[in-house]
């Protein structure tokens, strides 16, 4: 008999953000400053009626590109239960920089940005991960499935990873103006993905 859910269900995204930036102006110094902070929603619900089918293969559980490895019943296993799910990201980053015309050819442009993007989490905790450090209690062994959150079984933690909260970013740059017409620039930067 077929089981399962045949993906009929309601996505909605939803995105925010707030950015805002004040710039100064003193003598030979452009200061800027600004702070940006933005968040991500995704939010998943099932609808009608939620028989249906899947097919569950070796390759779930197999490792690309090698043949025999994996089996569709361990797959079935991992399987899932259609259920409401609601992710959240959130970004937030800062910044500040001095635009210095150190002679009427030459500025420099000399700054500082730091971001901060906390792992990303679910609203009520329903997220698993394979924890190969962690002992099985059933069987005494290395490696068992870990939920997120607080409480009993849990890891008291709502994500799997730490936050990264060294992301500083220089931003170092120079325009030469050689003639009236042609100006020499340069830049260099560091950036950091989501």
């Amino acid at each position: 008999d077929p089981i399962g859910d045949p993906q009929d269900d309601l996505q909605t995204y939803n995105s925010w953000g707030v950015a805002n930036s004040l710039s100064w102006s003193k003598g030979r110094h452009f200061m800027k400053f600004g702070a940006d902070i933005r968040g991500n929603q995704l939010n998943t619900r099932p609808l009608g009626n939620l028989a249906g089918t899947f097919n569950f293969t070796a390759a779930q559980t197999g490792i690309p590109g090698v043949n025999f490895v994996g089996h569709s019943f361990a797959s079935f296993l991992l399987g899932g239960v259609p259920l409401g799910l609601g992710g959240r990201t959130n970004y937030y980053g800062g910044y500040a920089q001095d635009d210095f015309k150190v002679t009427p050819k030459l500025t420099l442009q000399l700054g500082l940005r730091y971001e901060y993007q906390p792992p990303a989490i679910e609203t009520h905790d329903r997220t698993s991960n394979f924890d190969l450090t962690v002992t099985d209690p059933l069987t005494g062994m290395k490696g068992a499935v870990v939920f997120a959150g607080k409480g009993s079984g849990r890891t008291g933690s709502r994500t799997f990873v730490a936050s990264d909260k060294t992301n500083f970013s220089p931003r170092l740059g120079g325009a030469y103006a050689l003639t009236d017409r042609t100006s020499l620039r340069a830049g260099y930067g560091i950036f950091y993905g989501a």
